[in-house]
């Protein structure tokens, strides 16, 4: 069971709620808009997701490997 430590889950809820934050802005200001026709729900759905896991994987490294360094 000892898969995932503390600093990684807390790494991994920071993140998604950082990017659901970022979907939210980027929905509200730019979903509907003119020249934006491209970006619908579901490409924003796309940059919440891709948001959360680079945001997770940079925290990561720089977190979690520089304390145990």
């Amino acid at each position: 069971m000892d898969q995932i430590n503390v600093p990684e889950v807390v790494i991994c809820v920071i993140a998604s709620q950082i990017a659901n934050v970022g979907e939210s802005i980027i929905g509200a200001a730019f979903q509907d808009k003119e020249g934006f026709q491209w970006l619908n729900n579901d490409a924003v759905n796309v940059i919440n997701i891709s948001m959360g896991s680079i945001l997770a994987v940079l925290m990561q490294l720089v977190i979690v490997q520089k304390g145990g360094a």
